[in-house]
């Protein structure tokens, strides 16, 4: 079951008499998704800088070979071939067979991982990152 927050025109809220707390959600009509129990995919989305978009294919290579050092696996990077700026420039994938705490938790105590990690951020505009399961049957 999700829930959104619903859409109120602009003329209809006196400005400043809105707060986060006096938008309540609304529950949404959707029959929930089952979830199955297989590996999590990660996802990372990275949106590169104006001209950064080579630089930062690049660097996830590199960071695939720093996780690869660290014991983890590399993961799949691929690079966009077509659209827009409001699609990622480059994306990063992995299926987790290990528990993803251990894999969060080696990357947490590696200063190389950290270092690549902040070099990324000077290349990105933005990143989003997302977990998916597959769906049962």
């Amino acid at each position: 079951m999700g829930f959104t927050l619903p859409i109120l025109p602009i003329s209809s809220v006196p400005f400043g008499s809105v707060s986060r707390a006096t938008v309540l959600p609304v529950q949404q009509s959707r029959e929930a998704v089952r979830v199955g129990a297989g590996a999590v995919m990660e996802q990372t989305s990275y949106f590169a800088k104006p001209g950064f978009a080579d630089r930062v294919y690049e660097h996830r290579l590199h960071v695939s070979d720093v996780r690869q050092r660290m014991g983890l696996p590399a993961g799949r990077v691929s690079r966009r071939v077509g659209g827009t700026g409001d699609v990622p420039d480059v994306i990063w994938q992995l299926a987790y067979s290990d528990p993803l705490n251990r894999v969060l938790g080696a990357r947490a105590q590696s200063p190389e991982f950290e270092e690549v990690r902040t070099a990324m951020n000077t290349l990105i505009d933005k990143s989003t990152r997302s977990s998916y399961r597959p769906a049962a049957r």
